[in-house]
């Protein structure tokens, strides 16, 4: 079952649903941020994912990983010039 209400004047609609909700391939648009029930994670509207963990087969890094070091907590840049592993301090693509 599908319940949806509208708010008119704050532009707002709410869907709740208890089986799910299956936009039957169609896509979302026009999204400023999707954010969890639990607030563990949330994507904005540049396009910023953060979450707790990432588990993933592959990666495709184009500017490098920034790393945190675990006593001090500042960032640090890792990448690849020429073939070789690099680290720079601050946090990459700044």
């Amino acid at each position: 079952m599908v319940n949806v209400s509208k708010n008119y004047k704050n532009c707002q609609v709410v869907i709740s649903s208890t089986a799910g909700l299956d936009l039957g391939g169609n896509s979302i648009q026009n999204v400023s941020a999707i954010l969890s029930a639990s607030g563990n994670w949330r994507i904005d509207e540049s396009g910023l994912l953060v979450v707790e963990e990432v588990r993933a087969k592959r990666g495709t890094f184009e500017e490098g990983v920034t790393i945190y070091d675990r006593i001090t907590g500042q960032p640090f840049c890792s990448f690849i010039t020429g073939g070789i592993q690099k680290t720079e301090p601050g946090e990459c693509g700044n």
